[in-house]
């Protein structure tokens, strides 16, 4: 009875650690297995030496036996015992503790390793097409943060991710967008993150709250995500903690353009804000988030060489759904870049990147950020 209530103790200790935001899950299991294998060990050895020593035990009791291997003098006596001991319980230890390190590690890192084998490093030559137009799908919950959709690339060619809801991994956190930069000889792909500040996702103009620089579609307070409605698509009727304010956007035009520098590419840089926000902690996309990309990799549909920049799939409710209520098509496809070519229509599309689309505008009304034919 007292162990199990000493595993409730640190059980609650440790999870209480996780909403107070003083230690990630990481910490708190990699800290649960040390104290496991610590216990084990402990355990192991006094119950080692107590069976190969019960007559020292019987005949002098526990402070003579403790004295004698406290002190050289005594230990001489036990030498042989205390290096079956070793050899024993070091091997199974060693054998336990690198089983749950591995699983411990695989798990951790499904997230970041999964992500970067399918967006991070890649260095591609031709420029991403532009964004699509497409409506944002309503909220489904409390929570739910607005992840944009963007251009990944696999398979020699560029596909569309879906913009969609996700929930925050843990109250007070925001979502800053990846995108496509220029690198010298090649647009990379810059992976989002998770963090308590929005730091630069390449000055591009994602839509619905991410206008190039921080975002407008909410605040947390006290562990409540507040929405504003004027950019954001929210049922007031399930969702309450909301308010309505405009938002004036500083830039004279208003384009698509998908990625930062290089030809025709958005020529923003990181503020001090975002530079700092930048080495702060971060999360990195939700296994959801992997799915979801995953998901639309291997969607055929997804591809411009399919859809010449329009996808059938633009937006979805939550991640990995494709089908069903609430999943969005774009209305209309960004220009593309020369180079792709339009399997479906059997010809090369011959648009370039622009610097805009022609639509200009200085002050955004409600919902009026949600991009249009």
């Amino acid at each position: 009875m007292r162990k199990m209530g000493a595993y409730a103790l640190a059980t609650g200790v440790s999870l209480s650690r996780y909403p107070a935001k003083k230690h990630f899950p990481s910490d708190i299991l990699i800290g649960a297995n040390l104290g496991l294998c610590n216990g084990y060990l402990s355990g192991r050895a006094l119950n080692l030496v107590c069976k190969s020593n019960e007559r020292s035990i019987r005949t002098y009791g526990v402070a003579v036996l403790i004295r004698d291997f406290t002190f050289p003098s005594g230990f001489t006596e036990y030498r042989p015992v205390a290096l079956e001991l070793m050899r024993k319980t070091m091997t199974g230890i060693i054998a336990r503790f690198s089983c749950w390190m591995l699983v411990v590690v695989a798990l951790l890192a499904t997230p970041i390793a999964s992500y970067a084998q399918i967006g991070f490093g890649i260095s591609v030559t031709v420029a991403p097409p532009e964004l699509p137009f497409y409506e944002q799908p309503p909220c489904p919950d409390e929570g739910y943060i607005w992840t944009p959709g963007y251009w990944a690339y696999g398979d020699d060619d560029y596909y569309w991710v879906p913009g969609t809801w996700v929930l925050a991994p843990r109250p007070g956190y925001l979502w800053t967008p990846g995108y496509w930069g220029w690198g010298g000889d090649g647009y990379m792909f810059h992976t989002g993150y998770w963090g308590e500040h929005i730091g630069f996702y390449g000055g591009i103009n994602y839509g619905y709250g991410y206008f190039g620089d921080g975002y407008d579609g909410g605040y947390w307070d006290r562990g409540v995500f507040n929405y504003n409605t004027a950019v954001n698509n929210v049922n007031t009727t399930v969702i309450n903690n909301i308010y309505n304010q405009t938002v004036v956007n500083n830039n004279t035009t208003v384009n698509n353009i998908s990625y930062n520098g290089g030809a025709g590419g958005i020529a923003a840089q990181p503020t001090a804000t975002q530079l700092v926000a930048a080495r702060e902690r971060h999360v990195q996309p939700t296994n959801l988030q992997v799915r979801h990309e995953y998901a639309a990799k291997k969607d055929p549909s997804q591809y411009v060489k399919v859809n010449a920049g329009k996808p059938v799939v633009a937006a979805t409710p939550k991640p990995g759904i494709f089908q069903g209520r609430g999943v969005v098509g774009a209305a209309k496809a960004g220009r593309v870049p020369q180079s792709t070519t339009n399997v479906a229509n059997g010809n090369t599309v011959n648009n370039s990147s622009g610097n805009s689309n022609g639509i200009s505008k200085t002050a955004i009304n409600a919902r009026a950020d949600r991009p249009t034919s």
